[in-house]
């Protein structure tokens, strides 16, 4: 029970970085979209 807890823990925080990065990248994306657009 505890090593499969610590499994699914594991990969809720995989995913979770994941998420996050993916998350960060796109508003990167859109912030520089954005600056591009003000600049110009």
């Amino acid at each position: 029970m505890q090593y499969r807890f610590h499994k699914n823990a594991r990969e809720y925080i995989k995913y979770s970085l994941c998420f996050l990065l993916h998350l960060t990248e796109n508003l990167t994306t859109h912030l520089s979209h954005n600056l591009c657009a003000v600049l110009t």
